[in-house]
């Protein structure tokens, strides 16, 4: 990266100063690669919550209470207002009408108790419903980070990650999911050599403590080229993971402008990622060598030798047939393997069952031939299994 000799002397130690911390800072940016252990932890702490029912008060007859409304009533209607009424009359009339009034009064409490709790049994049915939703779709929305579900990726990529890498120059890149071997595929045109923003000059210490600017040598040039190709991919390669726990290998090609020639390719696998945690800008050539990768790199001078496009394609294919299809991961606790002929025999029996259609749908896309679903259904399965056959 030129920065014009014109400019004073203190503007182009403070411009090659800046030039120098972006290129060294830019390798710390790659994310912390989210652990599968760590989402499985969190989707198995998701609880369904229950509805708490509301409780009545204590409602209670109270006889003494009814007497002393009986005994006002044939006072003010019978009593003379200076002699009063005779106290046996009273309590006849008390004693003909109490037991009438308590069980008026005691059906009266019944009733609205069978009413308070006729209240709490429907809001206790909506409630648990809505909750039971609610539980299924955060589980959901955690399972297909787990699963990786095709949708969710491509989402997730699209719409969240690409958009937002910041690098230190304009790449174009394409990529392809692929579910079956748990990968994406992403090709990246990278600048010519010669045209990656790297500073043409250094700063470096006088004998007498000041500063210095000294033109770089083709060694130091060419291995923060290198630093800077290799650390974009680093850095691309990170987010992607990121995208979803299931993908185990980010395969990436670097080729030239017009894809004219090939810089190389590597595997960034996720378990060789995770172990190394960080990417300090002086150590980005060694830290890149437990990938597996087909970069052709000249230990003299850091140079790289350009791959003819053909045969870097041929190199990639045999080294992508090696790797191994994954087994898929799941709790043992919590899910449980089906074939697809069997969940489509729990699909017939128990209709508008979401999980269980975007389970048979995932396995068709993915041409695979069993689903992993909730430990429950093994258990519908039986029971279905165990009807008499003209109920299937």
């Amino acid at each position: 990266m030129y920065v014009p000799d014109s400019l004073p002397r203190e503007s182009q130690i403070t411009r090659y100063k800046r030039l120098q911390r972006d290129l060294e800072a830019f390798t710390y940016n790659c994310p912390n690669i989210i652990r599968q252990d760590t989402v499985q932890r969190h989707f198995d702490g998701i609880e369904c919550e229950k509805y708490t029912r509301s409780i009545m008060p204590v409602l209670s007859v109270s006889r003494d209470d009814i007497e002393l409304d009986l005994e006002s009533e044939i006072t003010a209607k019978e009593g003379h207002p200076h002699k009063g009424i005779d106290k046996k009359k009273v309590s006849v009339f008390v004693q003909e009408h109490l037991p009438a009034l308590l069980k008026t009064e005691s059906e009266g409490v019944d009733e609205l108790h069978d009413f308070f709790e006729s209240v709490e049994d429907s809001k206790e049915r909506s409630k648990n419903a809505l909750f039971e939703r609610e539980y299924e779709q955060q589980r959901r929305a955690v399972e297909i980070n787990l699963i990786g579900e095709e949708n969710f990726v491509k989402g997730k990529l699209d719409n969240e990650i690409l958009p937002n890498l910041k690098t230190l120059f304009n790449v174009r890149l394409g990529y392809k999911y692929d579910r079956k071997t748990a990968s994406v595929d992403v090709d990246i045109w990278f600048p010519g050599w010669e045209s990656f923003p790297i500073p043409e000059k250094k700063l470096g210490t006088t004998s007498t403590g000041g500063v210095s600017i000294r033109k770089k040598g083709i060694k130091d040039t060419n291995a923060e080229t290198l630093i800077l190709l290799l650390g974009t991919m680093i850095y691309i390669a990170g987010h992607i993971l990121n995208a979803s726990v299931y993908i185990q290998h980010v395969f990436i090609s670097a080729w030239g402008p017009m894809k004219r020639f090939g810089y190389g390719w590597a595997d960034f696998d996720r378990d060789s990622f995770q172990r190394r945690g960080s990417w300090p800008h002086a150590v980005i050539i060694d830290a890149f060598n437990p990938f597996n990768h087909l970069f052709n790199i000249m230990k003299s001078n850091f140079s790289l030798k350009e791959w003819d496009v053909n045969d870097l394609l041929q190199a990639i294919s045999q080294e992508k047939s090696q790797v191994s299809k994954p087994v898929p991961s799941f709790d043992k606790r919590k899910f449980c393997v089906l074939s697809v002929y069997d969940a489509k025999i729990i699909e017939k029996s128990i209709s508008n069952n979401q999980e269980i259609a975007d389970a048979i749908r995932d396995a068709d896309i993915n041409d695979q031939d069993f689903v992993i679903v909730d430990k429950k259904y093994k258990a519908m399965l039986d029971e279905i299994l165990n009807r008499p056959a003209n109920t299937l």
